[in-house]
């Protein structure tokens, strides 16, 4: 039962930065009195789980990317074609956009070259952590089941296959995140345009 506690406190100041995130607080502004108070705990507390901000911050950041990738990747699973999966994907990018809690902004997180010191040698520390947390695992898995369909060609290499699916759902975001200003048809036509211009570059 303590063991079962200690977990649900330690998840619950996840989810507290996750929260600080989406409300657009960056990694160094943070503060453990300020996450133990939206998690519920006192900051005392928070230091029995970790002996840092440091520490705190990149396990909560690979928390959160490892337990979306995998949440996606069971998802997709369950569908039964490459264009669902594909579309369950983008469908996923739009509602945690929405969020400001996206994939692919705690992967930057991650793997911003500006962390602090302290942060960059925990990520070192927990290099097998971070490397589970890769978010790009659902890109190599997409691209396995497009050629199992015969959708996805063999023409190229691995990692130029791998860079333009990862370019198609990173122009998705910046297309319904509306960086430009400027959108001329729905969300919905969107990824249908995604897929085909996926399918056309990388058909079989």
């Amino acid at each position: 039962m303590r063991d079962s506690k200690k977990t649900d406190k330690i998840i619950a100041i996840y989810h507290a930065v996750e929260d600080f995130i989406a409300e657009g607080a960056d990694l160094s502004s943070m503060r453990v009195s300020d996450i133990a108070a939206k998690a519920g705990i006192g900051k005392g507390t928070t230091y029995e789980y970790f002996t840092s901000k440091e520490e705190l911050v990149v396990k909560a950041m690979i928390y959160l990317v490892d337990s979306m990738t995998k949440r996606i990747l069971n998802n997709m699973e369950k569908k039964d074609s490459f264009r669902d999966k594909f579309m369950l994907l983008l469908e996923e990018m739009e509602e945690k956009v929405k969020q400001r809690a996206c994939i692919l902004k705690y992967f930057h997180m991650l793997s911003d070259l500006n962390l602090c010191e302290p942060m960059q040698e925990l990520l070192q520390a927990e290099n097998e952590e971070a490397k589970r947390a890769n978010p790009m695992r659902i890109i190599r898995y997409l691209l396995e089941e497009g050629k199992k369909e015969g959708i996805i060609g063999e023409r190229y290499s691995q990692s130029y296959m791998e860079t333009i699916l990862f370019s198609k759902v990173i122009a998705f975001v910046v297309y319904i995140d509306n960086v430009f200003g400027n959108k001329d048809c729905s969300n919905e036509n969107i990824k249908e345009c995604m897929y085909d211009g996926l399918c056309r570059e990388l058909g079989a």
